[in-house]
């Protein structure tokens, strides 16, 4: 049975043409993507946690 990352991987290449954070692939995250991904990493600019997803409702509506 394939490793499902490497399955996964495997398939994003496929569509991409590439892989997805290939710099060279045109289709890669943008600038403010990568910051997202970055803050995520680091534990900045988050919201949450959340325990119901009314919460996490109502936090979307308040912006």
């Amino acid at each position: 049975m394939a490793n499902p990352t490497t399955k996964t991987t495997a398939e994003m290449t496929s569509k991409f043409e590439g892989t997805p954070l290939d710099q060279a692939n045109p289709l890669r995250p943008n600038s403010d993507t990568i910051q997202a991904m970055d803050d995520a990493i680091s534990g900045r600019n988050l919201i949450g946690p959340f325990e119901t997803v009314d919460e996490i409702m109502a936090s979307l509506e308040e912006d």
